[in-house]
C-alpha cells in the first residue's frame, strides 16, 4: 500500500508540472531557426525558416500560428494535418508535437508598406485575431494572414515629455492596452480603441541614470516586470497599470550574476525567463507565490552559448488529463 501511494504522489506530481510549466519559444539571432524547449531546456523541435537573423517572434496558440520578423519581412507558419491542410487544433499542437507538419509563407513586405523594419515587434491579440506589428513611433494592426494592414497608433512627440528617441521599445499587449517604453525614461500605456496615453512611470520606479533596459507584461495576471539599468528586475502591481494612481514597486531579483545585460525579459505565471547577452545564456526563474521575490536557488540556466532578442511563452496546460490514461500510466508504473 504504501508503495502505491508513493506511486500516486510521484505521478500527481509529474502532472503537476507538465500543467504547470510553459513552454518556450527564441529565435536565434543571427540565425534562421527558432527553438521550443520545456521549461527545463529539453528542445522539443526547432523549426528552420527562410527569416534572416529573427529579430520578433509571436504565436497563437489557438490556432496554432507562429509568427517571425526578420529586417525585411514577416513570415507566418500554421499547422498542417496528414493530408496537408491547414489544421487548427486549438491546443497549440504546433508547438507541443514534434513530428506535426507545418507550412510556411510570407505575409508581409515591410517595405511595401513603408513600415521602418528597425526595432520592429510583433504582437498577438488572440482574443481579437489580430497581428501588430511595433515600428518606431506607428503600432500597425493587421489579420492573421497579412491583409487589412492600418495603423491604430501613433506616438506623437506632444504626448510624452519624457519623448528622447524616435520609437517606442518592448511593446506589449493586455486587455486592450498597450503597453511600451520610450528611450530608456518612461513606461506609457496606451487604449488601443482611443487616445488615452498613461505616463504609468512615477517616484516609486528607480530608473536611476539610465531608465528601463527591458519589460514584459504577465498576460495572466497583468504585472508589468523591467529591467533598470542597475541590472535589477523589478515588479509593478496590475492596479498601476489600470491607471489607479497608488502603485507598489518591489525589487524582484538583484544579483548581477544572473542580470548582467538582460534581455527578452517574458513572465507567465510564477515563470520568468531571459536571456543575459553578455554571458550569452538563457534562465529560468520561478517567483515565489506573492510573484515579487525570485529566489536565486530557483534560478537555473536552460540554454548556453546563445543570443536571442526575443524569448516568448506558451502555457501548454491540458485543461483535462482522460481518467483512463492515468490509469494506464499507473498500471505502467506498478509493473
Amino acid at each position: 500500500m504504501k508503495f502505491f501511494l508513493t506511486l500516486v504522489g510521484a505521478l500527481s506530481a509529474v502532472i503537476a508540472s507538465c500543467l504547470s510549466s510553459p513552454l518556450v519559444l527564441y529565435g536565434i539571432e543571427r540565425g534562421n531557426y527558432i527553438n521550443v524547449t520545456t521549461s527545463s531546456g529539453t528542445v522539443i523541435k526547432t523549426f528552420y525558416t527562410r527569416a534572416r537573423s529573427i529579430k520578433s517572434l509571436a504565436i497563437h496558440s489557438k490556432q496554432d500560428l507562429l509568427f517571425a520578423a526578420d529586417d525585411s519581412k514577416i513570415i507566418r507558419l500554421h499547422l498542417l494535418d496528414a493530408k496537408g491542410k491547414r489544421k487548427i487544433s486549438g491546443t497549440g499542437e504546433l508547438f507541443r508535437n514534434p513530428k506535426a507538419n507545418h507550412f510556411e509563407s510570407q505575409i508581409l513586405e515591410f517595405s511595401s508598406y513603408r513600415i521602418s523594419a528597425a526595432e520592429s515587434s510583433l504582437l498577438v491579440d488572440e482574443t481579437a485575431n489580430k497581428l501588430y506589428i511595433g515600428a518606431r513611433c506607428f503600432l500597425y494592426e493587421l489579420n492573421l494572414n497579412g491583409s487589412g494592414v492600418r495603423p491604430v497608433f501613433t506616438l506623437r512627440r506632444d504626448d510624452c515629455p519624457n519623448y528622447s528617441s524616435k520609437y517606442f521599445r518592448h511593446p506589449s499587449l493586455y486587455k486592450g492596452n498597450f503597453f511600451f517604453t520610450i528611450g530608456l525614461s518612461a513606461i506609457y500605456r496606451a487604449i488601443l480603441d482611443g487616445d488615452t496615453l498613461v505616463n504609468i512611470t512615477n517616484q516609486n520606479i528607480v530608473l536611476y541614470k539610465d531608465g528601463i533596459r527591458d519589460m514584459a507584461v504577465d498576460g495572466k495576471t497583468g504585472k508589468l516586470f523591467y529591467v533598470n539599468s542597475n541590472h535589477q528586475i523589478q515588479v509593478v502591481t496590475q492596479d498601476e497599470l489600470l491607471g489607479v494612481s497608488t502603485t507598489t514597486v518591489q525589487t524582484v531579483l538583484s544579483n548581477y550574476r544572473f542580470t548582467n545585460e538582460v534581455k527578452a525579459l517574458a513572465v507567465i505565471g510564477r515563470y520568468m525567463f531571459w536571456c543575459s547577452r553578455e554571458k550569452r545564456e538563457i534562465y529560468r526563474g520561478k517567483l515565489n507565490e506573492d510573484m515579487n521575490f525570485l529566489p536565486t536557488n530557483d534560478i537555473h540556466t536552460i540554454e548556453r552559448e546563445v543570443k536571442t532578442k526575443q524569448i516568448v511563452l506558451y502555457s501548454s496546460a491540458v485543461k483535462r488529463i482522460p481518467l483512463n490514461f492515468l490509469l494506464f500510466v499507473l498500471l505502467v508504473l506498478i509493473k
